[in-house]
Formats: structure tokens, C-alpha cells, sequence
């Protein structure tokens, strides 16, 4: 009877090792990975998802407009002190398939440019001549990295109206080998418009 006990106990303990977030969670689907603070690593922890601070929202200079950053693998994004923590996200798919999701280009068809603006103007203008119905505020942003050159360094914005209104789940990490690294395929996304370039 105890061996059998320990059987199970150390099967439910790899099973929760093994998945990168709960398992009262495994109807979602993993959509990005994130470096973030120890501090903000704490805030997504303690709230289960990702979180948005408004003393953010005035800051500018983020390539395709205000929003939580991520990236398709663990390891490519990364930021300029080696604290950061590693997070992963994950949401319900059929939630998920329904977003709206546009490709952000350096500039658009007129040639003005959407990329480190310090308003969001151009870029609404863009994603709305993509579908009219569509809302900027809750559109999720894609892009290539802001070199332009690696065509495979891609990164998505979730804007913080979409981030109120979507639980994004997050499950975060100190050590790199307690997320296990994986690779978000953006081509079997649904309701995805624009071009990758």
C-alpha cells in the first residue's frame, strides 16, 4: 500500500514539473515566452497572468506601440541585466483564435512609418485599412526584431486594452531550466492579416 502511494505521489509530482503552467490550465495553448523583472515576475506569479502597470502607459519608444512584449522561444528576448526572470504565457485557444492579430511593418504602403513612433496614429490607421472592424486597442502586433536583418526574430505586443480584457496566463521562473523552451509557430495562428516584413 505505501509503495503504491509513492507511486503516485512522484507520478502527480512529474506531471507538474513537466507543464509550464498549472494543470487546471491545460485547455490553453502557449503563445509567448518573457523576460521580466524579479518585481514584475512577482506581480505575474501573484496574479496568475500578465499584468499591466499604468504608470507605463506614457512611456514610448517600444517598436509597435505600448503592450507586454514577448517573443516565440525562451531565449530570444532578452534584457540588459542577467536578474531577469522567465516567463512563459499561456491562453484559452478558442479565446486566442478569435483575436485579432495584424503584421507590423517598418512603414506602410504611403510609406509613413509605423515603427518608434511617438504616437500611435499611424500605426491605428494601419491596422484599421487591414479591417475596418477591427479595434487598434485590441489588435495583438507582430514583427520581425527592430534590426530587420533575421527574418526568424519575430516578436508580438499585446496592447494594455487587450491585456485588461483577455487573462493571458503566466507562470514565471528565476532559473532558465525551470521553463522548458519550446517554438510558438505564428503560421498556424488564426485571423492573422498583414504581411511579415
Amino acid at each position: 500500500m505505501l509503495a503504491k502511494f509513492f507511486a503516485v505521489l512522484l507520478l502527480a509530482t512529474t506531471s507538474v514539473i513537466a507543464s509550464p503552467f498549472p494543470l487546471d490550465k491545460r485547455g490553453n495553448i502557449i503563445v509567448r515566452y518573457r523576460r521580466a523583472s524579479k518585481t514584475q515576475a512577482a506581480d505575474y506569479n501573484k496574479h496568475g497572468a500578465v499584468t499591466w502597470d499604468p504608470t507605463w502607459k506614457e512611456h514610448w519608444g517600444q517598436q509597435i506601440g505600448k503592450g507586454v512584449y514577448s517573443c516565440p522561444t525562451r531565449d530570444m528576448y532578452t534584457l540588459s541585466t542577467d536578474q531577469s526572470w522567465y516567463c512563459v504565457l499561456s491562453v484559452d485557444e478558442a479565446s486566442f483564435d478569435k483575436l485579432d492579430k495584424a503584421w507590423i511593418p517598418r512603414k506602410d504602403p504611403s510609406n509613413k512609418t509605423l515603427w518608434n513612433q511617438n504616437t500611435e496614429t499611424n500605426l491605428d490607421n494601419y491596422i484599421k485599412s487591414l479591417d475596418s472592424s477591427w479595434n487598434p486597442d485590441t489588435t495583438i502586433r507582430l514583427s520581425i526584431m527592430p534590426n530587420g536583418k533575421d527574418m526568424s526574430a519575430i516578436q508580438m505586443c499585446i496592447p494594455p486594452a487587450l491585456v485588461e480584457k483577455v487573462k493571458f496566463h503566466a507562470v514565471c521562473k528565476e532559473k532558465k531550466n525551470e521553463v522548458k523552451d519550446d517554438h510558438v509557430d505564428y503560421s498556424k495562428w488564426k485571423n492573422v492579416k498583414g504581411k511579415k516584413e
